[in-house]
């Protein structure tokens, strides 16, 4: 859910720092090994605001949940209040991109989650934790796309490297930076 490697596991999104095409770095977010999309900045910034949104009203509805239980309200008038009465007053946002969530509550756990839905199918789910992880290794992603650039044009410029070892120190600096999250 967060940076990292699309090969390294199946089943994941990652975000990374990459050369768009016109040779800035940005964030791309990998959905498959075959499925990407680079974002500018602040589609990025929307993309991760999306998902935090969906997240926090998935977390909204699990809580609307407990309080009502809580109260000692059956759980079939519970569920039916939140189906009927709440969620048609809320938007769920769009993330500018193949992804789509859908918040709800697990049957079992009561607990938020969402359903990740990629080009229109089921993906899987993420729950809160994943979807919060997940927004934030994009803004720190978006953040650290901006120094990859700044460093490399310090390095090429400045030290007037070529462009191959430039891309390739730009590329190396995660071995030595901190981790994200």
């Amino acid at each position: 859910m967060s940076q990292g490697n699309p090969e390294d596991e199946e089943n994941h999104i990652w975000v990374r720092s990459d050369v768009r095409p016109d040779g800035s770095y940005g964030v791309t977010i990998d959905f498959t090994q075959d499925d990407s999309i680079t974002l500018t900045d602040e589609k990025a910034i929307e993309y991760a605001m999306a998902i935090l949104m969906t997240a926090h009203i998935a977390a909204y509805e699990a809580a609307i949940f407990a309080q009502f239980r809580a109260a000692g309200i059956r759980e079939i008038v519970v569920v039916q209040f939140i189906a009927e009465s709440f969620r048609p007053t809320r938007n769920i946002p769009d993330t500018g991109t193949p992804l789509a969530l859908i918040p709800g509550i697990s049957q079992k756990t009561k607990e938020p989650f969402l359903k990740v839905m990629l080009h229109g199918k089921e993906a899987g789910q993420w729950d809160y934790a994943d979807a919060i992880s997940h927004a934030r290794a994009v803004f720190d992603v978006t953040v650290v796309s901006g120094l990859d650039q700044k460093f490399y044009n310090t390095l090429a410029e400045t030290l007037e490297m070529s462009e191959d070892k430039a891309r390739a120190m730009v590329g190396g600096i995660a071995r030595f930076r901190a981790p994200f999250g």
